[in-house]
């Protein structure tokens, strides 16, 4: 079962838990190259951080916030259910995440290891069992909601 994190943004960080238990990093500038990955990957969650601003919003939390609901609509045009997470969630990750990324010896950027925190947290979660009730407490894929209006 393959799971991708995403920190979305100007730059996009993913992280893949592949089949094989392997994990992978990466970042990304275009989203027709975010959809490459998701549809080469074929993963049974996408988990990936909401955008969280105190007020007025920059041109690039713009974009982000554009890429979060072209996500949400491209998972649910593909079957993949999504999880949100909020950005504070994932603090207690970040350590472990770099750790592992510097153990890897692969060069790194900081988008990675959000996203690979994003992935650390939701494994925690399923591995607790405290997913699915997590999710029913927040606001999830809207899209189908939507599209039934339109």
């Amino acid at each position: 079962m393959t799971i991708i994190a995403i920190d979305p943004g100007v730059t996009t960080g993913i992280a893949i838990r592949d089949s094989t238990d392997q994990l992978h990093t990466t970042i990304v500038h275009r989203q027709k190259d975010l959809w490459a990955i998701i549809d080469k990957h074929e993963p049974y969650h996408v988990v990936y951080e909401e955008f969280k601003t105190p007020g007025h919003i920059s041109k690039d939390g713009l974009h982000t916030v554009r890429l979060i609901g072209a996500i949400e609509c491209y998972c649910y045009t593909k079957g993949i259910r999504t999880i949100l997470q909020h950005p504070s969630e994932r603090r207690g990750w970040l350590f472990p995440a770099k750790n592992m990324l510097k153990a890897s010896g692969k060069k790194f950027l900081e988008h990675e290891i959000d996203a690979l925190a994003h992935l650390l947290l939701y494994e925690d979660r399923v591995q607790r069992g405290v997913l699915d009730d997590m999710m029913k407490l927040r606001r999830t894929n809207h899209i189908e909601e939507i599209l039934q209006h339109v």
